[in-house]
């Protein structure tokens, strides 16, 4: 698969790398995200500079090959949809989310501005509801509106929808849901708001949902639950000890 190198900026917040590297070479735009894929630079709901101005939320640039900070306005693909909420990669596939769909990045431009780049839409029932996605060398693990999912760029797979629709439905604030993967043992966290595994409401996240992507057999999902009234983010959860016999195949 490709390289992959992420920012994450907290949404609505804006970049300013301020670099070009050749002369008629457009900058950098402001953007909500941006990612180093196989040697190009992507640059996602990206600064108007054009009369109308604004961000353009649903719009991604690329660079010239082998030179990110080189990124002409004229090398973009906009993909359907309100705005983009996550962005990710599957091996060399840039693969961006809205609400309710997941796109895969087709093609590239090529450094005299040749080619053509394709949002094609892989899923039209499931979409990423929060920016924090998990990128793992099988695929991409992200909280759609209906449940915990994945992709490897072709297909889309809901993990959650059978035993764990109700309680994925009763999640508060699915939009502030953070992700984080545990490289060693092969545990995707995904931070949640829940008065059903934490009775106390408290505004933040304060419970985890952990998937065992090791033990995971598509399409079923291995999960087990977290929580604790000092539990505020999941990178604070692999602290704490996980015993075999708690994991579940809840799908």
């Amino acid at each position: 698969g490709g390289t992959f190198t992420a920012f994450r900026p907290v949404m609505g917040e804006t970049l300013y790398p301020g670099a070009t590297d050749a002369v008629f070479n457009d900058p950098i735009p402001k953007c909500n995200f941006s990612a180093i894929i196989d040697n190009y630079g992507w640059f996602v709901g990206v600064e108007d500079t054009s009369n109308y101005g604004g961000m353009r939320s649903s719009r991604i640039l690329q660079s010239k090959p082998g030179s990110v900070a080189a990124v002409p306005v004229g090398n973009f693909v906009d993909v359907p949809g309100d705005h983009i909420t996550a962005f990710s990669s599957a091996g060399s596939h840039p693969v961006a989310f809205t609400r309710n769909g997941v796109f895969r990045i087709e093609g590239r431009y090529d450094a005299f501005g040749n080619g053509v780049v394709r949002a094609v839409k892989i899923s039209e029932a499931e979409g990423a509801v929060s920016q924090d996605v998990i990128k793992t060398d099988q695929g991409i693990y992200f909280p759609s509106e209906n449940g915990w999912c994945w992709t490897d760029g072709f297909q889309v797979v809901n993990l959650s929808k059978v035993h764990l629709k109700a309680t994925y439905a009763a999640l508060s604030t699915k939009t502030r849901m953070s992700g984080c993967y545990d490289t060693k043992n092969g545990l995707a966290y995904f931070g949640v708001e829940s008065t059903v595994l934490d009775a106390a409401t408290t505004g933040k996240n304060n419970a985890c949902f952990v998937l065992n992507v090791k033990r995971t057999e598509l399409p079923t999902g291995v999960f087990t639950t977290m929580s604790s009234a000092t539990i505020s983010s999941p990178t604070l959860s692999t602290t704490i000890p996980l015993t075999p016999e708690s994991w579940l195949v809840i799908n």
